[in-house]
């Protein structure tokens, strides 16, 4: 072998070359995350439209309303270890599906996932920050596939996670939903069926403390 390179230099510079390449190709796979603290903060934001409708008995006539709220409220501030996990809740009424997104050619491309959160549940965040613009964040939701204990006596859970690209100190939408609710509401001389139809976003933002 030695015989071979040292009668072919072309060869044996390719073979070097392909050995750093190899090398330094690895070493930027396992090269070490910055050991920082990072800022999680999470957000719902929620928009409602309502719709009422119904009749004034005592003078016959009829009686409708329409309505429109929105409001965006913190849930929770966490401080945590760049790549370590920390447990988030969802805070909503109504089940959620978590989104995914990857950067090409420089834009987020963000898509819904098949991963939903049950209403009320959390999840684990597990933040990957390299050091640049963006934060990868990965969402690990638990899930019960059946409400009724097993033999051990420990209720059946599956494990469903996904993955979303966060820049750094903006707020990102990470899971939506949606809810309806029907009602029915009587007074003094009157009667009214109501709709009420909302939208849910949990959003995180992530920064890196001084």
């Amino acid at each position: 072998m030695h015989t071979l390179l040292s009668r072919r230099p072309a060869l044996r510079t390719l073979l070097v070359g392909l050995l750093l390449a190899t090398t330094g190709w690895a070493s930027a796979q396992t090269s070490p995350l910055p050991l920082k603290n990072l800022l999680i903060e999470v957000r719902q934001d929620r928009s409602a439209a309502s719709q009422s409708q119904g009749i004034d008995i005592t003078q016959g006539m009829p009686l409708q309303s329409n309505n429109r709220s929105s409001e965006a409220r913190t849930l929770q501030t966490s401080l945590v270890l760049n790549g370590r996990s920390v447990r988030l809740m969802s805070g909503t009424t109504a089940p959620l599906r978590l989104s995914q997104s990857y950067l090409r050619n420089g834009v987020i491309v963000v898509l819904p996932s098949t991963v939903w959160l049950e209403a009320g549940t959390g999840f684990l965040a597990t933040p990957r920050w390299a050091g640049d613009g963006f934060v990868e964040l990965l969402l690990d939701a638990q899930q019960a596939t059946n409400s009724l204990p097993n033999a051990s006596g420990a209720v059946s859970q599956q494990n469903s996670s996904t993955q979303v690209l966060v820049p750094l100190n903006e707020w990102t939408t990470i899971a939506q939903g949606d809810s309806v609710q029907d009602g029915h509401q009587s007074g003094i001389g009157q009667m009214r069926n109501r709709q009420e139809q909302g939208s849910f976003s949990l959003q995180v933002r992530i920064s890196v403390p001084q």
